[in-house]
Order: structure tokens, then C-alpha cells, then sequence
């Protein structure tokens, strides 16, 4: 596409999309469906954590020192997930740290918060569908 196109398409795109939809009052109740999430064995669950842990430590507490609220085996989890994401962010694990990672199973569903022990506030949670068996 030669630039002009480009620059003359811009000023349309920012029109507005709403000239798109159909007329009328959209149809009642949800239009789309949503999947339920797919379960995770513990090696996907923890990497999900991971994932998901660094995109927050890393924007908003890089080198953090973090505790870890959990009762075993989740506890060894916990430690792992901090490694793992220190290992990019460079949060650490710290029994006396400022933020106080928490890990719970819940039926089959891992949960994983971070608090930050200055304010009480969860900064921070992630739920994992875990498949039964897998724990």
C-alpha cells in the first residue's frame, strides 16, 4: 500500500467504526460466548503464574523483596514462581519482604496474590484452573 493510501485511510479509521454495525438495537444477552479457561497441569499452572507475575513486577516493583504466605506443597511453588520471576524482574524471596506472596488451591483452582504489606492493598492475583490429579 503506497503511503498516500495510508494517510488518507487514517483520517477514516478515526471517523469512527460505528457507521459498520448493523441498524437496529443489538440482540439481548451475551453475543459472544466465552470458553471457560482450558485446565492446567501444575508445570502450565506455574508457568501461567510466571507469566503473569513478571508483567507486574516488572512495571511496577522491579527487585522487590517478596514473602510468601502458603502451607506446603504450594509453599515450595510460591518460592519457585518468585525465583523464576526474579530471575527477569528481579524480585527475590525475602521472609521479611514488603509484598507477601499468597498461594491457596481452591477445589481445583490455584490462587496466587501479592499484597503489599506498606499499604494491605493486593496489588496483584491470578486464579489458575488446575486439572484434578495433577497437584
Amino acid at each position: 500500500m503506497k503511503p498516500a493510501a495510508v494517510l488518507l485511510s487514517i483520517p477514516l479509521l478515526l471517523a469512527g467504526g460505528c457507521w459498520i454495525l448493523p441498524p437496529g438495537t443489538p440482540p439481548e444477552g451475551a453475543i459472544v460466548t466465552e470458553e471457560a479457561p482450558a485446565f492446567r497441569d501444575l508445570r502450565g499452572a506455574e508457568n501461567d503464574l510466571v507469566t503473569s507475575l513478571f508483567a507486574y513486577t516488572l512495571q511496577n516493583c522491579p527487585g522487590a523483596a517478596v514473602a510468601v504466605d502458603a502451607e506446603e506443597p504450594l509453599r515450595s511453588l510460591a518460592r519457585r514462581v518468585i525465583e523464576r520471576t526474579g530471575a527477569i524482574s528481579g524480585i527475590r524471596f525475602s521472609p521479611e519482604g514488603r509484598y507477601l506472596l499468597r498461594a491457596r488451591m481452591e477445589q481445583n483452582l490455584l490462587r496466587f496474590s501479592l499484597t503489599d504489606s506498606t499499604t494491605g492493598a493486593t496489588v496483584w492475583r491470578e486464579s489458575v484452573p488446575v486439572a484434578a490429579g495433577t497437584r
